[in-house]
């Protein structure tokens, strides 16, 4: 058998080389954790074609579209936004069909979303009075329209950031329980 002080060194080499084993594993279980708890969700984003504006969409949900067609940047080209939806070709069109547009218009973003939100309606819905909500690290002011003619509830909602104005507009089909319109602004992703 080795001399004691041999062995004590082999004890304590060992297990300064698991400590280190240990150390080196719990390092990359927090770099992983800290990554999806971070939103490294990047993957998981589907953005629009510009990659300025996008969402970690639903489960089921795709995302389509070339552009804002009603807001032009200051070189004439669409400013960007998308539909997602189950079905983005049926939304809004077919009201059994979920879906949101979700747009970033820097012009847009002077006015504030309280009044970009005033000029928009809903023949046969009924407005709620308009709320501040906190979702996604951004302060939204909420519209939602209820008692529309074919049931469906329709959600208008903005809030402004550095990039601009944030616009997402969510449609529920008639006898939906409920929208989950906060889970679906906490998703609004801008880079």
């Amino acid at each position: 058998p080795a001399p004691p002080s041999r062995r004590r060194h082999r004890v304590v080499a060992v297990a300064a080389v698991v400590a280190l084993v240990l150390a080196l594993l719990a390092g990359v279980g927090w770099s992983v954790a800290s990554r999806r708890s971070a939103g490294d969700a990047a993957a998981d984003v589907a953005w629009d074609r510009t990659r300025r504006v996008g969402i970690v969409a639903p489960a089921g949900w795709r995302v389509t579209g070339t552009g804002w067609r009603d807001r032009l940047d200051a070189a004439g080209r669409p400013e960007p936004a998308f539909v997602a939806s189950p079905d983005p070709s049926r939304w809004p069109g077919d009201p059994a069909v979920p879906g949101a547009f979700v747009g970033l218009s820097p012009t847009a973003a002077a006015a504030g979303a309280d009044t970009f939100l005033v000029g928009r309606t809903h023949a046969g819905c009924t407005a709620s009075p308009p709320e501040q909500q906190a979702h996604g690290g951004r302060t939204w002011t909420v519209v939602t329209y209820a008692a529309c003619a074919d049931g469906r509830i329709v959600v208008e909602a903005a809030a402004v950031d550095a990039r601009g104005l944030l616009y997402v507009q969510h449609v529920a089909p008639a006898g939906a329980a409920a929208v989950a319109v906060g889970a679906l602004l906490d998703a609004v992703v801008v880079a």
